[in-house]
């Protein structure tokens, strides 16, 4: 029983950022000349709308994706921040994950949650899930 229904919706909010997903995909490449191994990268198109008012610095939340496979195994995964030269923008967001499996993974899971982080380590939060 989950405590919090999961959100399948693509809108979510992020203080003081309001974001909708309005496209995405997932993508594998094999490495045929090193590891023998899958990478993955998905594209997120985001419409992202932020408070004026509100002050944002490098200690403020992230997002973590978070990618799986069709038995529910972690794949790999991706933090992105909200400011700094490889921010989230408004439009296309490549985002390559750390974490390669051996063989062609379908269909994928993509979760997303905001990340805190406090002193005994980071704190996460569901914000959305992405099904191929």
């Amino acid at each position: 029983m989950e405590l919090q229904p999961v959100s399948t919706n693509d809108q979510f909010n992020v203080y003081p950022f309001s974001i909708k997903v309005t496209d995405w995909d997932v993508s594998g490449n094999f490495n045929k000349m090193g590891t023998l191994e899958y990478m993955y990268k998905t594209k997120f198109f985001l419409d992202i709308k932020r408070d004026e008012q509100v002050q944002v610095d490098q200690n403020f939340s992230r997002l973590r994706f978070e990618l799986y496979d069709s038995v529910d195994r972690l794949i790999g995964t991706s933090d992105k921040s909200f400011i700094g030269p490889s921010r989230l923008v408004t439009g296309e967001n490549n985002i390559q994950f750390t974490g390669t499996s051996e063989q062609f993974e379908h269909p994928l899971t993509i979760r997303v949650y905001e990340v805190f982080t406090t002193a005994g380590g980071d704190a996460k939060r569901l914000l959305g899930v992405f099904k191929q």
